[in-house]
């Protein structure tokens, strides 16, 4: 692994060069005001195009800047000021607004997890933080939360649906959220050289305050930014049922120092950490203990950590006259570790005095990444058709562990063992695993001589490795000595989008793209017996690589005071992996055996519509709407993590900066019997089914200066107290599981936020 430390040199040395190379090199620049701009198009329209979302830039859909509305496929952008006047204080809260796009909540102790775009969700879907993907979510075990950023740090967040792999390879088969940090630039106005700003805010449905300070500053070549967030809040209260009492704390710092050495590089250096802690009385687990007749539990409690932290090194060259007329590199390093730890107190009642114990559990996800993400760019015009040629080299090497320890200590005689249930402890239920993966992409976005068609062909080249390492503490766990597999799969991934542009107002587009996901390192690898809970995990040394295939077709219009954009789409993924009951095992004698395998051939299509505009001097109005349906090609029954159908209608009105207020009414349809896959294997025959729901939310907000700008953002949420349950956080629960009531979403609830900044 040394090349991720010599290829930025060499790339750095080609910037150096390129820099002074010819202007006759170069040739014409391509038509960028429609294909591919270097900046967001400034028009001069009354009310403010920053209303209509097409008016925006993205960067996710071809890792270039490209107008939303030349994009080939969909891709939904959150700015800083959407999640500011949102009251946006975590994913969840990022997707309400969102149709076609989920995150599953577990309240009880977890918390939010991951994303789900289309009805594909976990670690299918592909996080970015200024290019870095963030860790893995250990779903396969313990479904650890994979919420490592603080959403107060951020400037914009896009969600691109469907397959990405063709520009991000494995881990982008479902989509991909791309969060982009806050600059110095974002708060320094153009000559200045110190601005800053604070904020304060209080959530009622967890009672949870928060705190953020920004500095920024600028000294000749050299400029700075340090964000520093801390929160502190209890347990959410659902409409219905007991939450498990819960405390959390959260802190995040953000620090960026940058330079600019000559006009056209310019390097930076970047420090992302964030800590996160929960303190939970586990009182849903209180009663009889599964598998010790007349031993109950008495108390549990949880104290789980989650922290990450990044540092990355970034060069961009950037000249138009140059024969590449820009080139970036980025190198991180990242490292996640996650602890759920867990005292359980019992009591054995068959004898006199009760035999007291506790049990200690550490479950640990452990996470090291090495990276560098590099890409350059030529821009060229042939018999009059506009080219940008892009292309690039991705390296990142991941070491994981995931060491499991227990020990039981009896308060009557002072015995204190690490053998419990059977089991002797410390054990780890996958070895500790290298990946390794290098990625070779190349992409041309084609522009006609008219500007009337452009085209976006796409390849790129994948390899990855896979490297289990065993040691003593797992053999400890694999009682039986089920053998591990290393293994090795390159893919290629192609893609090819087409826009036509209709008339000045009108665009219609489609895209073919073809992704895939390696097999990771716990479905490969787990293995694992548990006597007491009569179930045994087994290995698969044999998976292939998911893949698929992604459909879309699409219309967009964008007038001076309109938006409106129409999607269809379908989505193919074959030798999708998914557990399997084996049932009895012969050799254990346990009567479950489970296993991964590629079993599931998918298909997911809908459609999705979106749609807005201002009116009457500030009067303005979204529609949005996203349906999706799911089947196992193979079976035909449905699929279970397809969310129903679900709409967002917005009305507000705006008054400049100066002040406003928005309703927005979001309605979901319920979940019918014909929309759930039953498994009678393990005993999932009667779902419960979430009823349809509406819900309104009002949000408002002010700006007045006084020595500074402040700003003043408030919400109610809920405001018809209505009781619901989301489909992602109950699929898979039985009618009557004690755990629904607590899994409603809470009732009417408020928010309120103040922000003071100054230039």
């Amino acid at each position: 692994m040394r090349r991720p430390s010599t290829l930025p040199a060499i790339l750095s040395g080609l910037a150096l060069l390129v820099a002074g190379a010819p202007h006759l090199a170069a040739g014409p620049e391509p038509q960028q005001a429609e294909s591919a701009p270097k900046k967001a198009p400034e028009k001069a329209t009354k009310p403010k195009k920053e209303d209509i979302p097409s008016a925006v830039v993205v960067v996710s859909a071809t890792r270039t800047e490209r107008v939303e509305k030349e994009t080939t496929t969909t891709v939904t952008v959150t700015t800083e000021k959407e999640i500011e006047r949102n009251l946006v204080t975590n994913i969840i809260d990022l997707t309400r607004n969102e149709p076609g796009v989920e995150v599953s909540n577990q309240p009880d102790r977890k918390g939010a997890s991951s994303f789900s775009i289309r009805g594909i969700g976990g670690n299918r879907v592909l996080i970015l933080v200024d290019g870095v993907n963030l860790p893995d979510g250990a779903e396969a075990s313990r479904g650890l939360s994979r919420d490592y950023v603080d959403l107060d740090s951020l400037k914009r967040v896009e969600i691109l649906r469907g397959s990405g792999s063709a520009l991000y390879g494995s881990d982008a088969l479902a989509g991909v959220v791309t969060y982009t940090t806050l600059d110095a630039s974002d708060l320094l106005s153009e000559k200045g050289t110190f601005a800053g700003r604070f904020k304060t805010g209080y959530a009622s449905v967890n009672n949870q305050k928060s705190a953020t300070a920004t500095v920024a500053g600028r000294l000749g070549a050299w400029d700075g930014i340090l964000v520093a967030t801390r929160r502190q809040g209890n347990e959410t209260t659902p409409a219905f049922g007991t939450p498990n009492p819960l405390s959390a704390s959260s802190s995040s710092v953000l620090a960026k120092l940058g330079w600019q050495p000559a006009a056209h590089h310019q390097v930076r250096f970047g420090y992302q950490g964030f800590e996160r802690q929960e303190k939970v009385f586990l009182q849903g687990l209180l009663g009889p203990a599964f598998g010790a007749p007349g031993t109950y539990i008495v108390d549990d409690r949880g104290d789980d950590r989650n922290r990450r932290n990044q540092f990355s090194l970034e060069h961009v060259f950037e000249d138009d006259a140059a024969f590449l007329q820009r080139i970036e590199w980025r190198i991180f390093y990242q490292t996640a570790y996650s602890l759920e730890h867990t005292d359980e107190y019992r009591q054995t009642r068959t004898v006199t005095p009760y035999i007291e114990r506790v049990r200690m559990t550490d479950y640990t996800f452990d996470q090291k990444i090495w990276g560098l993400r590099s890409q350059a760019e030529r821009r060229f015009t042939v018999g009059g058709w506009a080219h940008r040629l892009l292309f690039g080299l991705d390296l990142n090497r991941t070491q994981t562990s995931e060491p499991y320890d227990r020990t039981q200590i009896t308060f009557n005689t002072g015995a204190v063992t690490k053998t419990v249930a059977g089991q002797l402890y410390p054990i780890k239920l996958i070895p500790d695993s290298t990946t390794t993966t290098t990625g070779l992409f190349v992409q041309e976005e084609i522009l006609s001589p008219s500007g009337t068609w452009s085209f976006v062909p796409g390849l790129r080249f994948d390899r990855y490795d896979l490297n289990p390492k065993t040691d003593a503490i797992f053999q400890a766990g694999n009682t039986l000595n089920t053998p591990v597999a290393a293994i090795k799969n390159s893919a290629v991934s192609p893609k090819l989008g087409i826009v036509g542009k209709l008339n000045d107002t009108w665009s219609a587009y489609t895209q073919y793209a073809q992704g895939f996901r390696n097999p990771p390192y716990d479905y490969t690898n787990m293995t694992m017996t548990s006597f007491v809970q009569d179930y045994r995990i087994i290995p698969n040394p044999n998976l292939k690589p998911e893949r698929s295939r992604s459909y879309e077709l699409g219309i967009r219009g964008d007038g001076s005071t309109w938006n409106l954009g129409f999607a269809l789409f379908q989505n193919r993924y074959t030798d999708f992996i998914t557990d399997v009951n084996l049932g009895p095992d012969p050799v254990s004698g346990v009567s479950m055996t489970f296993q991964y395998q590629n079993i599931q051939d998918v298909k997911i299509e809908g459609a999705e519509l979106r749609t807005g505009c201002v009116f009457l001097s500030g009067w303005r109005s979204n529609f949005s709407v996203a349906y999706s349906k799911g089947e196992d090609g193979r079976t035909h029954a449905p699929i279970n993590s397809v969310a129903p159908l679900r709409s967002t209608l917005g009305l507000g009105y705006h008054r400049g900066d100066a002040w406003g207020a928005d309703a927005t009414l979001t309605v979901v349809s319920a979940k019918r019997p014909a929309d759930v896959a039953l498994d009678p294997s393990n005993g999932y025959t009667d779902p419960f089914l979430t009823p349809g729901y509406a819900k309104l939310d009002l949000l408002g907000f002010g700006t007045f200066h006084w020595r500074g700008e402040w700003r003043l953002q408030g919400g109610l949420f809920n405001a018809l107290d209505k009781g619901y349950w989301r489909w992602e956080d109950v699929r898979g629960f039985p009618n009557g599981d004690s755990y629904i009531p607590r899994y409603s979403q809470p009732g009417r609830h408020f928010g309120v936020s103040l922000t003071y900044s100054w230039k």
